[in-house]
């Protein structure tokens, strides 16, 4: 019997130990292997100008090779004004998308209707009830992907009924062969008319526009500026994309199309929101990375994936310095961004393709919200604690 009851334990501390280890931020050797190995696939880059050009998302073999991925509500969810949102990685274990798709313009929880009530600039965030996240769905890589918890940034802002906030999500392990890098020092400036890359949904599709970085003088620099300005419903969430040394960078998160004078579009500029990324997910700065990267004690070897034909991995890049891109040493290898302010609200017809000729028997569990109408999921956490209440019974 005590020998039963000693192997149940054994048991018992090894489940709770992988459970904790999917429910962490990345160890100090992840981030240096994210650091070494992220960046290596550009999106495609279909649009020549402002315009948005679908990058063919509806495609299967498009959708399970790119690292762009889609956050939604379930379709039930009514007090939600935007159920759906772009997103993309920065780790295999964290995804960024839009607080659009837990909060109401009401700055409401969706689901309950509980009062947000967001919190002090000086603090800077707040997570994200359980209870919201559960019915939230993430596909990445062309399938579906369970989310452990959630934290807003900039939760200062309450004017959602113009800008919503960057939303942070842990989720179990995402197994894509890509990620970009992430827009880490701040002390990097753009260059004026810097070529630039912006994608997200608009509308029913997942669009690419080809931008520029617009420098204005404000306040702060809470913001990546660009132009030509467009108006997209529900692009928010979707990342703005740069070309630093030749590695595909997330240097901002689409927050909200400005009405204001000067007819920019508004990017919440990652850098800024560095060290709350770090301390949440691991996800962090390091300031001489050559040199770590020197001390890894693994023997895993970087992973380079040169573009496909088919226009899958986007034109070739420039090399660093053309379009104006910022050059930097090796052993600054690290990533970007910085500036701008305001936010609006978004609307504006535009040509754009439908899916309706996707094929319905095709695996289609990221489009549209014809995948998600399958009601609350009973998650991973529940049957655990019933697993172990079990064990322990016996």
């Amino acid at each position: 019997m005590d020998k039963n009851r000693n192997l149940q334990w054994i048991f018992l501390i090894f489940v709770i130990s992988q459970h904790a280890v999917i429910c962490q931020k990345l160890t100090e050797n992840e981030n240096l292997i994210r650091l070494r190995d992220c960046g290596h696939q550009f999106l495609p880059q279909p649009s020549q100008n402002g315009n948005n050009v679908s990058i063919d998302y509806t495609n299967k073999t498009v959708r399970n090779s790119v690292w762009l991925s889609w956050v939604t509500q379930l379709p039930n969810t009514k007090e939600l004004d935007f159920k759906k949102s772009a997103a993309f990685p920065i780790s295999s274990r964290h995804i960024f998308t839009s607080s659009q798709v837990v909060l109401t313009a009401n700055k409401t929880w969706a689901y309950d209707g509980v009062s947000y009530k967001g919190c002090k600039k000086e603090i800077g965030y707040v997570d994200v009830p359980e209870n919201t996240l559960k019915n939230l769905n993430v596909s990445s890589g062309g399938r579906r992907v369970e989310v452990l918890k959630g934290r807003i940034f900039a939760c200062d802002r309450t004017d959602l009924n113009r800008t919503y906030h960057p939303l942070l999500l842990e989720t179990e392990p995402l197994n894509l062969r890509n990620i970009p890098c992430l827009a880490d020092d701040e002390t990097i400036k753009y260059n004026q008319d810097a070529e630039v890359h912006a994608y997200g949904l608009e509308g029913d599709i997942m669009a690419h526009r080809k931008l520029r970085i617009e420098l204005k003088d404000r306040p702060d620099n809470t913001w990546v500026c660009t132009q030509p300005r467009y108006f997209a419903d529900n692009s928010r969430g979707g990342p703005l994309v740069m070309n630093v040394s030749g590695k595909a960078t997330v240097i901002g998160l689409k927050g909200a199309a400005v009405d204001d004078p000067d007819g920019t579009n508004y990017f919440y500029n990652m850098a800024v929101l560095q060290d709350k990324i770090c301390e949440y997910s691991g996800v962090c700065f390091v300031k001489n990375v050559t040199e770590a990267l020197a001390k890894l004690t693994t023997t895993e070897a970087p992973v380079t994936k040169a573009p496909e034909d088919g226009g899958l991995s986007q034109n070739t890049p420039n090399r660093a310095g053309n379009n104006e891109t910022p050059q930097r040493s090796a052993s600054e290898d690290s990533e970007i961004p910085r500036r701008p302010s305001p936010d609006a609200d978004e609307s504006e017809e535009q040509k754009k393709p439908t899916y309706s000729e996707v094929d319905e028997e095709e695996d289609t569990d990221i489009l549209l919200d014809k995948d998600f109408n399958k009601g609350t999921r009973f998650g991973e956490h529940e049957l655990l604690f019933v697993f172990l209440f079990l064990v322990l019974m016996i």
